[in-house]
């Protein structure tokens, strides 16, 4: 079983553009660990899930609150795309605890591709050699 990740933890998520192979980092921090409990089955209130909730880290969701001095936290009316929700008992899909980890996502899906599944057919091995090199510095 996987440790429970604390609040404020970061995860990692990679978006490579496929037309000019460039790349950008998406962070997202852990806002909550919440009980819920289950909408079906068992009975009701003997039994709760815990959920962790983390948020995408941008301009329009983190930022300053006030005039006050150093009043920065959470944004109100935070997108639904911006929010990622899985169970503490299971691992996230999509976003990783590392780095290292989501360069590898990246670099076994691209792996996986066929040159005709791209718009641009030649941009694949310049996409690969980019995010093997990445995996090295890593």
């Amino acid at each position: 079983m996987p440790k429970e990740p604390k609040i404020g933890a970061e995860y990692f998520s990679l978006n490579v553009d496929e037309d000019d192979a460039t790349h950008d980092w998406s962070i997202y921090r852990i806002r909550s660990i919440q009980n819920r409990k289950p909408r079906f089955g068992g009975r009701p209130g003997l039994i709760t899930v815990r959920y962790v909730y983390a948020i995408l880290v941008a301009d329009w969701t983190y930022g300053k609150r006030s005039t006050k001095s150093g009043d920065y936290g959470w944004l109100p009316n935070i997108p639904q795309w911006c929010r990622h929700k899985w169970r503490v008992t299971d691992e996230p899909s999509g976003i990783f605890k590392t780095k290292k980890a989501a360069i590898k996502r990246e670099l076994d899906r691209y792996k996986d591709y066929v040159q005709d599944d791209l718009d641009n057919p030649d941009m694949l091995p310049k996409i690969l050699t980019k995010l093997e090199n990445m995996l090295k510095r890593a």
